[in-house]
């Protein structure tokens, strides 16, 4: 396999990022209102640099999460949980809409991230 790969799909503008940022943000408060409990305030404040990041930066391909030559990002604070899943929702890992099962028993997005 080769190492090196051409991100998916064109890249976004200023204005594509700032909409889907926007747009990340009202799913972070869907989720954390579903799961009746969260801390938005890190989500909500990381989402400009998570949308840049994860639509228009790494080096990742959604069909092959495990692949070797994929970009990594480590997320140090818990508490943003949320903004990392919409994120890796948003760049197509898995659908969106999913994430509204935040915090709920048997869900793969935990309270704190976890290596799905």
């Amino acid at each position: 396999m080769n190492s090196t790969r051409e991100q998916r799909g064109p890249r976004l503008s200023v204005e594509e990022l700032r909409l889907a940022a926007q747009e990340m943000r009202a799913m972070v408060i869907t989720d954390i209102f579903a799961a009746g409990s969260g801390h938005p305030g890190g989500s909500l404040s990381i989402l400009d640099i998570a949308a840049a990041l994860y639509l228009n930066v790494l080096n990742q391909d959604p069909a092959e999460p495990s692949w070797p030559g994929r970009d990594r990002v480590f997320w140090s604070a818990g508490h943003k949980a949320p903004a990392l899943y919409v994120a890796l929702g948003r760049a197509g890992y898995f659908p969106l809409e999913d994430t509204v099962t935040l915090r709920q028993l048997g869900s793969p997005f935990e309270g704190h991230p976890n290596r799905m």
